[in-house]
């Protein structure tokens, strides 16, 4: 360094060190010019500076702009260097060259050569800048420097420095990692603390390499070794394995092992390539980094080493470098296999659609046939009328709906009226829906005009219906849970939405006259690529709105009252329901008028049904804990009446509640 670096005395116009080829002319006296300023140094108060051309010559390894390419984000070439560094120079007052040239070789040292900011291996933190000071002098630097910053960062720790936490020293040596600061924190050493060996002409003295011991073992108080005249520990020079080649290509692999090696990835990084294109070097770091993470857990050195070597030979020529590489034609066969798999997913939706239209068209047949059935099925004059009177309104409606585009739901398995049916065909059958039974697969869609905040509400229409007899205006209510939300695409969410989906299913086993049954649902999860991704869950359920029915909530708005023995009459039957879903392990977590239904049984009396038992519930706590889609409000579920005792203790939710 003392050989190489010149540092140009910009008044004088000249250079003070001997032998210096570049040398101001003496012209530049009477122009007030500098050569320097055209090489990337900056004139300074002092009149001292160094170039870029100079640090070049001192540390060629970091001269290219390349130099960073493969490297972290702490790492800066020569000529980022060299700005900061005539700042410090004329900051601090440098005036004799021989303690700059003491400053920088220190940070060159320290630093790698530019290539480390922070010393990542000292557990307690906070050692860094490009002289890697200890954490005292970070904090008495910090302070001078940035004091409002400082203190707010230290906060009760401000008053002594050494009980600050790893993460507050993080943060703190933050303020000091700028350009202008980190490589103006060794001359702030050399003036702040280091202070006898500044300014004083007997110490520091130029080219003298026994003053530069004295400072780094007294000054900086560390060790010297043959280590600070040698290149930084942890290169290793890789060649080709073909001998031809040796002489022509090469790199030096550079390995910082962590304290938890080899059970964590060590950093790797690649520089000083020979007879390597930009992409081949690239390539070859994205090889050796994938490697390293495949081997943790076991010594890998050797086999980066290997594998960069035999790399290296294949990838060498510029007629090679145009081939692509092993890494990229890696990446290249990942993009063919997805671009297979999106053509196997289009093929696969154009089949859906085929089938939905011929849905469409058996949809029609059926509902012509159907009409004709009705036409013949009754014989006596006045139940004919009626019937035609009933399939006039079918047709209307149908025709109606028709018009508006009909949307069909198809169910993973057949829906069974009654499941006890279902078990006994899944026992004879295998779980295939043959025989007479009443099932079916399909439900044509209308949207209702019930508004629920947490769902969109449908009326439903069985389009294959099987072993018994339903009218076209007979109807089921399906309620659709649209999840919106990327949390519910992740192995987690999805878990959580395939819980609640199995316990629809346990639900559907259940059948009360107190109870609004549940038939099936269905979990769908839609594609990346379409329009609205999400999950949207379907749950199939008797009619929850007619104009034979009415919320609980609904006659309390109307009528104020109900009389005491209707009272007790719905709360019997609304225990008896509770029992029953007790019985089957189930908690509804959600009595409340709302969910309450007052359903016309014959001669002006009506029966109080349960409706929304434990799933809704289920699907507000996750809605609670992770939102299920941005257009449900927050508010959603805080008109549920709790007991006090679960308002204080949510753990304690139980059947006592309900």
């Amino acid at each position: 360094l003392s050989n190489k670096i010149v540092v140009t005395n910009k008044n004088k116009g000249k250079s003070s060190a001997d032998n210096n080829s570049d040398a101001s002319d003496a012209s530049e006296e009477s122009t007030g010019e500098s050569e320097n300023s055209s090489s990337g140094g900056a004139s300074t108060s002092s009149g001292l500076s160094i170039t870029a051309d100079q640090l070049n010559q001192a540390n060629p390894k970091a001269a290219s702009d390349s130099y960073c390419s493969s490297s972290s984000d702490q790492c800066s070439t020569n000529a980022d260097a060299v700005d900061p560094i005539n700042n410090a120079i004329s900051k601090y007052g440098m005036t004799r060259r021989g303690e700059i040239v003491a400053v920088v070789a220190n940070m060159l040292f320290e630093s790698g050569a530019w290539s480390e900011n922070v010393n990542s291996e000292n557990s307690e933190g906070g050692q860094g800048t490009r002289c890697m000071m200890m954490w005292n002098y970070v904090s008495q630097y910090a302070e001078e420097l940035h004091p409002d910053e400082y203190k707010q960062l230290m906060g009760s720790s401000s008053g002594s420095a050494d009980s600050a936490s790893t993460s507050v020293r993080s943060k703190v040596m933050d303020l000091v990692l700028n350009p202008d600061d980190t490589f103006g924190s060794g001359f702030w050493y050399l003036v702040t603390v280091a202070t006898k060996y500044h300014n004083d002409d007997s110490k520091l003295r130029d080219g003298n390499v026994d003053d530069f011991k004295d400072y780094v073992q007294n000054g900086i108080e560390t060790d010297y070794s043959s280590e600070r005249e040698k290149c930084p520990k942890g290169y290793l020079y890789v060649q080709p394995t073909e001998d031809n080649l040796k002489g022509s290509v090469s790199i030096s692999l550079h390995v910082r092992l962590p304290k938890t090696y080899p059970r964590t990835v060590p950093q790797v990084q690649l520089v000083d390539g020979v007879g390597l294109s930009d992409a081949q070097i690239q390539g070859a770091l994205g090889m050796s980094r994938h490697q390293a993470e495949a081997l943790v857990g076991s010594e890998m050195i050797y086999e980066l080493v290997i594998s960069l070597s035999d790399y290296i030979t294949i990838n060498n020529s510029a007629a090679q470098a145009a081939r692509p590489s092993f890494y990229q034609q890696m990446v290249e066969r990942e993009n063919a296999g997805r671009q297979a798999d999106m053509e196997r997913e289009e093929e696969y939706r154009r089949r859906e659609q085929a089938i939905y239209a011929q849905e469409q068209a058996d949809l029609e047949k059926r509902i012509v046939e159907e009409l004709e059935r009705k036409q013949q099925q009754f014989m006596s004059d006045q139940v004919k009328q009626q019937h035609l009177s009933d399939i006039a309104d079918a047709v209307h409606s149908v025709a109606g709906r028709w018009a508006e585009g009909i949307q069909l739901l198809k169910f993973d398995s057949a829906i069974y009226l009654d499941p006890q049916q279902q078990q006994q065909q899944q026992q004879r059958h295998g779980g295939q829906a043959t025989g007479s039974e009443g099932w079916f697969t399909t439900v044509a869609l209308e949207e209702s005009s019930t508004v629920d905040p947490l769902c969109t509400v449908y009326d439903a229409y069985p389009t294959d219906l099987q072993g018994t007899s339903m009218h076209l205006t007979d109807r089921f209510t399906v309620q659709c849970f649209s999840i919106t939300a990327t949390h519910y695409l992740t192995d987690n969410g999805r878990r959580q939405l395939e819980t609640v989906r199995r316990r629809i299913s346990d639900l559907a086993q259940i059948r009360h006259p107190n109870l609004v049954s549940v038939y099936g649902c269905r979990l769908e999860v839609l594609e990346e690529r379409s329009q609205h991704p999400g999950t949207r869950l379907w749950v199939l359920s008797d009619p929850v709105a007619s104009h034979d029915a009415s919320t609980l909530e609904d006659v309390l708005e109307s009528c104020g009252t109900i009389a005491t023995a209707q009272t007790r009459r719905y709360l019997r039957q609304l225990l008896l329901a509770l029992v029953n879903l007790h019985t089957a392990g189930f908690i509804h977590r959600g009595v409340a008028p709302s969910n309450i239904l007052l359903a016309k049984e014959g001669r002006g009396r009506f029966a109080a049904k349960l409706f929304n038992a434990s799933y809704r519930e289920e699907l507000i706590e996750l809605h609670r804990m992770t939102p299920l889609s941005g257009s449900i409000g927050d508010a959603v579920g805080n008109d549920i009446r709790f007991a006090p005792e679960v308002l204080e203790r949510p753990d304690m939710l139980g059947r006592k509640n309900d």
